[in-house]
């Protein structure tokens, strides 16, 4: 009888250290996800306020599509928003650079959804020159968007860093026909592809 009911609280102890190991372990679990939340918040910040909003590293054959969030937009906005795209042949990882080895050559295409009447101005490096083009197309689903840039088999040497920069600025146009309610809440992206391959030439 007396062993009966030492057995017994014995086993009450060892459910009660259990219940105990599995609340600290939750606790920590719950720890590590808010400070790993917070940190990924942090860093996700941190790299908002960067001046790139994409960056292409064109290192060897690669094929990439990113997409530009067009925030909040409107005709009372007296600035156009800025966006910057960079292609390079070289990476800084861990303070150690590559570059390719080769020479490089790609394709960047900018497209848009036809939502809203945006103006777009598109300028590369220094130039002061407006390179939109404003190409309706079809892609493979039926589906028409608007081209609005593409270069073909723009080439970087292999023999010296270089990056080429894409500045992009999105405005909305003047006008009274272009305040109707029918363009409220409509929202709009840029999708930028590249498609780079080594050439040995």
């Amino acid at each position: 009888m007396v062993r009966g009911r030492y057995r017994r609280k014995r086993r009450i102890v060892r459910v009660k250290r259990r219940i105990k190991c599995l609340i600290c372990f939750f606790i920590l679990v719950t720890l590590y996800r808010i400070l790993f939340d917070s940190y990924s918040l942090f860093e996700s910040e941190a790299n908002s306020t960067a001046d790139v909003d994409i960056a292409f590293f064109c290192i060897d054959d690669t094929y990439d599509a990113e997409t530009i969030n067009i925030g909040e937009i409107g005709p009372d906005d007296k600035e156009p928003k800025e966006y910057k795209i960079t292609v390079s042949n070289f990476r800084m990882i861990d303070g150690e650079k590559y570059r390719a080895d080769t020479n490089i050559e790609y394709d960047l295409e900018l497209r848009t959804t036809t939502n809203l009447p945006l103006k777009y101005e598109l300028y590369v490096d220094d130039s002061k020159e407006n390179n939109i083009r404003n190409n309706i197309k079809q892609d493979e689903y039926n589906t028409y968007f608007k081209c609005i840039y593409e270069e073909v088999a723009h080439k970087l040497d292999r023999t010296k860093d270089q990056t080429r920069t894409y500045t992009l600025k999105i405005s909305y146009p003047e006008g009274e026909e272009y305040k109707k309610s029918e363009y409220q809440n409509i929202i709009d992206c840029v999708e930028v592809k590249i498609d780079a391959r080594q050439i040995y030439r």
